[in-house]
């Protein structure tokens, strides 16, 4: 187990290094993908929240509990979107499908921090490359037979806490933070310097992709 932060700073350089190099040649990653590069991404997270552990304070705590906030109000909008979307659709003798998939918007809008150079990452160009990915917040299907179905669509056990640090454990994590943390390989300190993000809505009607 690694535990020194000069390792730590020296395994993310590398993580970081050969995530460049394959993007370079046209690697693509994805969220339940198994390739190298997704493989390096979930090194790159664990190494960043490990040196976060080493490094965090009463602000960084105060900064997540924010962000949380950020992101659960977006995302309860997002729902009632998506709900007001399906009550306009629902009723086409169709079959239809509504997905509202996750948004990380480009990396060149990351907020400077004054620990940047303890970490020593390429934020913008690694958050540039993890954003290309999305992923499926809600998703709603109805059938002719007016057999409908709202839910968080991937089925995996969600707790609503963030491990590895009683400091956070007075914090409910939304559905949306641990998404990108514990599918998307965003650590702790890329969400912390994520300015934006959002949702988007998708229909299709019969499989046919209409918004």
């Amino acid at each position: 187990m690694i535990i020194n932060i000069t390792e730590l700073q020296e395994r993310l350089s590398r993580c970081e290094r050969e995530i460049s190099e394959l993007v370079l040649h046209g690697e693509e990653s994805h969220p339940d993908g198994n390739n190298h590069l997704t493989r390096l991404f979930a090194e790159r997270c664990d190494t960043l929240n490990h040196l976060f552990g080493f490094h965090k304070t009463l602000e960084d705590v105060q900064r997540v509990e924010q962000k949380n906030k950020q992101m659960t109000d977006a995302e309860q909008i997002a729902f009632d979107e998506h709900c007001k979307l399906y009550q306009r659709l629902y009723g086409i003798d169709v079959r239809l499908s509504l997905y509202t998939k996750l948004k990380i918007r480009h990396g060149d809008k990351i907020q400077p921090m004054d620990d940047d150079v303890y970490y020593g990452s390429r934020w913008a160009d690694m958050i540039s490359i993890l954003s290309n990915n999305s992923h499926t917040l809600y998703s709603c299907r109805t059938y002719p037979i007016n057999d409908c179905h709202t839910s968080y669509s991937d089925g995996w056990i969600w707790s609503g806490r963030l491990h590895g640090s009683p400091q956070f454990n007075h914090i409910k994590i939304c559905y949306t933070f641990w998404v990108l943390c514990e599918r998307l390989n965003y650590s702790i300190p890329d969400l912390l310097r994520i300015n934006q993000f959002g949702y988007s809505h998708v229909a299709s009607f019969n499989n046919d992709i209409f918004i």
